[in-house]
């Protein structure tokens, strides 16, 4: 993997004067230095090839990401009680994984930096290692708008 020549300077410009004709570049944004939080580069990379006397202008597209969050409970002879440690799973239209994420103490959980799609929240398995029956209704679908949209409180009641 090529190490990195230079940073770019605090307006985002680098100019590289020592280029030989016809190098390969693979130029590189670092995605911690966007200043909008929610913001993500829709790519990391582009390759490029100097060309003696050209100057090439690259720019970077970002895209607004969004959140998801909400709570997990075990319904405990009708009392819902928060469920901590339980991994959830974050799942794109093709039902692939995207994020991973496990439930804190109060059974509070949240995935961030969430790309625009339409996804679901699954929760793989329950039990600690040993498969036990427990009831969970699926997700409804969740959208992130190209805005960058907020889905809270999204709740899971686990029923044994």
């Amino acid at each position: 993997m090529p190490r990195p020549l230079a940073a770019a300077n605090w307006l985002g410009v680098k100019r590289f004067t020592e280029l030989g004709a016809q190098a390969a570049i693979l130029i590189e944004i670092d995605g911690s230095s966007i200043e909008d939080p929610f913001g993500l580069p829709k790519k990391k990379s582009k390759l490029i090839v100097s060309r003696p006397g050209v100057t090439q202008v690259i720019d970077f597209p970002v895209q607004n990401t969004g959140e998801v969050d909400g709570t997990i409970y075990l319904d405990d002879d009708g009392e819902n009680r928060p469920m901590a440690g339980v991994e959830l799973q974050l799942l794109n239209d093709n039902a692939e994984i995207v994020e991973t994420t496990r439930s804190a103490n109060d059974g509070f959980y949240l995935f961030t930096m969430v790309k625009p799609g339409h996804y679901t929240v699954d929760i793989p398995k329950l039990g600690g290692g040993r498969q036990r029956d427990f009831l969970v209704d699926p997700s409804a679908p969740i959208e992130i708008d190209a805005r960058g949209s907020i889905i809270s409180d999204l709740v899971f009641v686990v029923r044994t």
